[in-house]
């Protein structure tokens, strides 16, 4: 076990570090460019600050899905990297460059949503043609609408976790927590598909490169993620829950992201309720309004980072129940504790 924990660690740091120094670069890099996000009246920054720092985390990515390859010394087939997976990469790298065309130019709502639309159903496509059995839902639907569900969740997913960055360090915090349960409840798992087995590659690669991102996107931030980082992270995660899903793990593919989902509804039905235009841009999620009753960046993404440590054992404990009662004991908890910290932000705001 320790021998294990040490083989892997090498890698995790390899990578951890490359991606910190590609981002210190390249905070360098952005300034002299004038790539800046200035604060405006939703902003919950004061200083322009670089924004694009998901290029470092996309960099890295690459870089050692290449040198995993080459140190593979299987150069004649592709079999470390199957086309699935491959593909996955490369639409997660085009819907990088797009986004970050938009970061430093608008795009159009509607391109960005063919791109995305695009990249999903070609990745769907390619997992259904290797495994026609992906399911979801595990069966309760019928196989076109599980697969059209699957489509709209995936699109669902990308477009949420671009809304919910926010503030320094929140979306490399939620990134480094569900890549990081992923890896965890794949490697506990009895039995691994070669399907998980590449899903538990890309998270631990996941999870080091937005660790050594989040040094320097932590309070105050040096350098923004961007829409070039919060896209394709979305892409990827959306991906690895699905597929957890799809291999009968649903239950820590609901409460892996739970926090992140959590948010997101209520401040929707909030703003329903309201008579606002939910499609509209705005800085009302109960983390934002956490750091408006005064709380500092730093303290509500540390708070968010607790709960989903929490969030994380609760997803390792369900993998261990087959009890129908069990698991439902460990959602409504999971689900307690996430309304519990959207009630707190919410709470001192209003005081």
């Amino acid at each position: 076990m320790t021998d294990s924990i040490f083989i892997l660690s090498i890698p995790i740091l390899f990578t951890a570090f490359t991606s910190w120094s590609f981002t210190y670069f390249l905070i360098k890099f952005l300034s002299k460019l004038g790539i800046l996000d200035h604060p405006n009246e939703r902003s919950n920054h004061k200083v322009p600050v670089p924004v694009g720092g998901g290029i470092s985390i996309i960099f890295t990515f690459g870089f050692i899905m290449l040198t995993t390859y080459e140190l593979s010394g299987d150069h004649e087939r592709l079999t470390l990297f199957p086309r699935e997976q491959i593909a996955i990469f490369i639409c997660a790298l085009i819907l990088a460059i797009v986004s970050f065309i938009d970061d430093v130019k608008s795009v159009s709502r509607i391109l960005r949503l063919v791109l995305q639309s695009f990249a999903v159903g070609l990745c769907l496509f390619l997992i259904k043609t290797s495994n026609p059995e992906f399911l979801v839902f595990q069966g309760l639907l019928p196989d076109t609408i599980d697969t059209i569900l699957t489509f709209l969740l995936w699109i669902w997913f990308i477009n949420l976790f671009n809304f919910m960055d926010g503030i320094d360090g929140i979306s490399g915090v939620q990134t480094i927590s569900i890549s990081a349960g992923i890896f965890l409840i794949i490697g506990i798992a009895p039995t691994i598909t070669s399907a998980l087995g590449e899903v538990m590659f890309f998270n631990m690669i996941l999870f080091a490169s937005s660790l050594g991102f989040l040094l320097w996107n932590w309070q105050p931030a040096r350098i923004f993620l961007g829409d070039v980082g919060s896209v394709p992270l979305g892409f990827i995660l959306g991906w690895s829950l699905l597929k957890l899903a799809a291999n009968g793990f649903w239950i820590p593919a609901i409460i892996l992201p739970l926090y992140y989902l959590g948010d997101s509804t209520a401040t929707l039905i909030k703003r329903l309720l309201d008579g606002k235009k939910i499609w509209q841009a705005h800085s009302e999620h109960c983390y934002q309004l956490g750091v408006r009753s005064g709380m500092s960046h730093a303290r509500v993404s540390s708070y968010i980072l607790l709960t989903n440590i929490i969030l994380i054992a609760m997803a390792v404990i369900s993998t261990f129940q087959e009890s129908v009662v069990a698991n439902i004991i460990i959602i409504l908890i999971s689900f307690s504790i996430v309304a519990f910290l959207l009630m707190f932000f919410r709470g001192r705001n209003v005081n």
